[in-house]
Formats: C-alpha cells, structure tokens, sequence
C-alpha cells in the first residue's frame, strides 16, 4: 500500500476512534447524570406535589360542593402554588443534573449540560414522542375530556422512562414508566375518575415507587 493511502486510512482510523470515544464517553456521562440515585429526591418531590394537590382540590370541591362554588381568592391562592411548584421541579432537576455532572467535568455549565445529555442516542427517541405529546392535544382538545389529557400525558411518560430505564440499565425508570401506563390504561378503559384524582393515581404512585427503590438500593449499597 502507497505511503500517502495508508495515513489516509490511519487518519479514518483514528477519527473513527475519536468518534466512538466520544460516544461512550456521552453515553456513560448520561448514564451518571439520570443513575436513579441522583434523581430519586425529584421523584420523591414530584409524588408529594401529584399527591397534595389532587388532595387538596378534593378538599375544596368537598367544602364548597362545586368548582364554580369556590372562592376566587381560594383560586387564585391553589393555582399560584400549582405555579410555584413547577418552577421548584424545574430548578430542582436542573440543580440535581448539573451537580450530577460537575461529579464528571467540574467547570460544567448548563450549556455543557445540555450537550453532554443530547448526546445519548436516546434522545432520538424521545425527541419524537415529546413531539407527539405536544402536538397530538392539539387536534384532539375538542373531543376529549379533561381526564383523557392526564391519562394521555402518564402514557407518554411512561414510554419516555421505559426509555430511560433501558439507555441506562435502571429497573427505577422502568418500573415507575410501566405504572404510569397500566394506571392510565385502567383509567382510560375501566375506571373512570375525576381529573385531579386520576393524575394524582397515575402520577404520584409511580414517583413515589421509584423513589422507594432508589433510597432503598442506596441503603442497601451503604
């Protein structure tokens, strides 16, 4: 082989090399960053919101009979916490990644963060299906009740931490995504429910599932 086309193939070579080194090292990154163990207080923080206000409401429907019966100030006052604790989920997970990851690359800014996690092949997959789950109320707003949106929702979830669960070999997301889709199911086909009470048995169960298993393994490894 000429000189010049064997450092044309060593070059190949290595960039290959590079490519697949870099891909691992996304991958394992990935994999420390969602590992259940640093996600289980955002699990464990999500079932207590999906638990209280569900709970909460059915206080309100069950002091003033109806929802037009309520007090606008009561209103008011649910949905600005409702509010609040969405921003507390997300800086919360955002605070639980980029520690996650500063354990690996110490300079590590929420830029990088995002890069090191967009890297995981995984994100082919779940890119579409955020799509769908965005999109797909859209057409259907008018033809469906309120509790077909929340079982829809725990659906797609489900799938997206079964994805989870297989990218980084974690039984947490995998187990958590099958309740959120078996309750769904029930919902959707034999039982049916109020809107706050099925997000609060599609959603919170699995959180707190998963973060029972995540505490109980760190116990356990300690």
């Amino acid at each position: 082989m000429e000189p010049q086309k064997e450092r044309q193939l060593s070059d190949i070579l290595t960039e290959i090399k590079e490519m697949r080194r870099m891909m691992d090292a996304g991958s394992s990154a990935f994999r420390h960053i969602y590992q259940a163990q640093k996600m289980r207080l955002l699990f464990l923080v999500a079932g207590f919101f999906a638990l209280f206000f569900p709970l909460a409401y059915q206080l309100l429907l069950s002091t003033y009979n109806y929802h037009n019966l309520i007090p606008r100030d009561l209103k008011v006052v649910y949905f600005i916490l409702l509010g609040l604790a969405w921003l507390a989920m997300i800086v919360l997970r955002t605070n639980l990644t980029l520690k996650a990851g500063r354990e690996l690359i110490k300079d590590l800014t929420i830029w990088g963060l995002l890069k090191v996690v967009m890297s995981h092949p995984v994100w082919r997959s779940i890119l579409p299906v955020w799509v769908v789950l965005i999109l797909l109320p859209i057409k259907l707003i008018e033809y469906w009740p309120g509790v077909y949106f929340v079982h829809y929702a725990a659906i797609i979830m489900g799938l997206i931490m079964n994805m989870m669960g297989v990218a980084i070999r974690s039984s947490e997301y995998s187990l958590a995504g099958f309740w959120f889709i078996v309750s769904s199911f029930i919902g959707l086909f034999w039982i049916m429910m109020p809107t706050h009470i099925a997000f609060l048995v599609d959603f919170a169960p699995g959180c707190f599932l998963f973060a029972l298993i995540a505490y109980t393994r760190r116990e356990k490894a300690a």
